[in-house]
């Protein structure tokens, strides 16, 4: 072919290339500026880079980077069924999807079925000295959550400027630095300026409300006092009711006895003193088994004073009638 022919030709074709902006690779057809048909590899050189390859990884389409390392390591871009699943994996096996954005708008991390908007698979961990993320309500309104690791590891919600709604603190030994079974327990108080002992702290199955300090072997402290509209002592484990008074072989002291005993102790025979109960406190279900106690003698002796009452009622009728 003449040189001067075979030039005429191929700027004719190039111009009608430049005309149809579509340029084809595997195509005759062009149906777009770049229509490819098959893989793509774009890749720069050097031990240092990598490449991208439009293909088809895990049998579906989407994109790859590859790095130049010996393992090649590689991400992957995937268009799947239900959305668009994220993968990082050595090359040499295919793991499950890191990270699958749905078409319905749900986001699963280490799961490719999110049953949420929002789905973690093993959970998830901020870390540094403050960290923090901020979530905005269907109202506009702004709430917090926080973790800090200070003097009491926490987790809040706040709800503006530094009040607290909601906080949640692990308790521990000020002299070991581990959270790791060196914790003294879990606090929850709603306001982060009493973190010292507000709100409600759990340690060692014990429970006090507004203080840190557990003393004894209670289960339940709180300082303060409870307002209650009823209190049920359950009978089970409690102690024997005061009925055995009215067994006949119960020792009642006379109420000469009882005097005696008040003039020498000041207070009533099996009832804890005033210093008792000051230095120690009392047990309530047995302090009301002693209260039945002396009210049941009591009702004896009521008894035992009206018999010699009608007694005597008797005995002066009788004298009454014999003066007549």
């Amino acid at each position: 072919m003449n040189r001067s022919i075979f030039v005429l030709l191929i700027t004719l074709s190039f111009s009608y290339t430049l005309i149809a902006q579509n340029v084809g690779i595997g195509t005759a057809t062009p149906s777009e500026n770049l229509h490819v048909i098959g893989a793509a590899l774009f890749e720069s050189p050097g031990a240092s880079t990598g490449s991208v390859r439009v293909t088809s990884p895990g049998g579906h389409p989407g994109i790859s980077l590859y790095s130049n390392g010996p393992s090649e390591y590689r991400a992957d871009i995937q268009r799947v069924v239900n959305g668009i699943s994220f993968r990082l994996h050595d090359n040499t096996t295919y793991p499950p999807a890191r990270m699958t954005l749905h078409n319905n708008g749900r986001v699963g991390i280490g799961t490719a079925t999110p049953a949420a908007l929002l789905s973690v698979a093993d959970g998830t961990q901020l870390g540094g000295t403050a960290a923090s993320t901020t979530f905005r309500t269907n109202s506009g309104t702004l709430s917090t959550s926080f973790l800090e690791e200070t003097a009491l590891a926490s987790f809040g919600i706040k709800s503006g400027g530094n009040n607290v709604s909601l906080g949640i603190r692990a308790i521990r030994s000020t002299a070991v630095n581990n959270w790791h079974g060196t914790a003294l327990g879990l606090g929850f108080d709603v306001d982060n300026t009493k973190r010292a002992g507000g709100g409600i702290w759990i340690t060692e199955g014990k429970v006090g409300i507004n203080t840190l300090n557990m003393p004894g072997s209670y289960s339940l402290y709180v300082p303060n006092g409870i307002l209650t509209e009823r209190v049920k002592v359950a009978a089970a484990g409690s102690p024997q009711w005061a009925d055995y008074v009215f067994d006949s072989a119960y020792d009642l002291k006379s109420l000469t006895e009882v005097e005696q005993f008040i003039e020498q102790n000041s207070h009533l025979p099996n009832i804890p003193s005033a210093k008792e109960i000051g230095e120690k406190g009392y047990e309530m279900t047995e302090m009301n088994v002693l209260f039945m106690e002396k009210i049941e003698e009591l009702f004896l002796h009521t008894i035992q004073q009206q018999k010699e009452i009608d007694e005597l009622k008797k005995m002066n009728e009788e004298l009454l009638k014999r003066i007549d």
